[in-house]
């Protein structure tokens, strides 16, 4: 089964599904800068992050919402590049801990083309 229609299968969003496109498990894993989608993607396979990432991520965390304290509503637009910036880190940061897309994930991909 590709990937991009395991994810159909998984119910993910369609802005995730398009980026895909033909992109492999692996391939995505590695190119994907958005955070939001990876750890998506591993709360689908009940992987928990360990105590490592999830310090880490506060960290990351309060940096974020401490820049968009300081951006008023003229400046809203000015939100989306941190915004873009807060899902690369996270990525980043979930890449760290899992260099490869965890097996559980290869595993069910695997089953869901049968």
């Amino acid at each position: 089964m590709k990937f991009q229609d395991y994810l159909k299968r998984l119910d993910a969003c369609q802005p995730a599904v398009d980026w895909v496109g033909n992109r492999g498990l692996k391939r995505a894993w590695h190119e994907c800068n958005d955070g939001r989608r990876m750890m998506w993607l591993l709360e689908k396979h009940s992987i928990t992050p360990p105590a490592a990432y999830r310090k880490q991520l506060a960290l990351i965390d309060a940096a974020y919402r401490k820049q968009l304290a300081l951006i008023d509503a003229a400046y809203r637009k000015r939100r989306a590049p941190i915004d873009a910036a807060y899902r690369k880190q996270v990525a980043t940061l979930i890449r760290e801990f899992w260099p490869e897309p965890p097996e559980a994930i290869a595993t069910a991909l695997k089953r869901a083309g049968r």
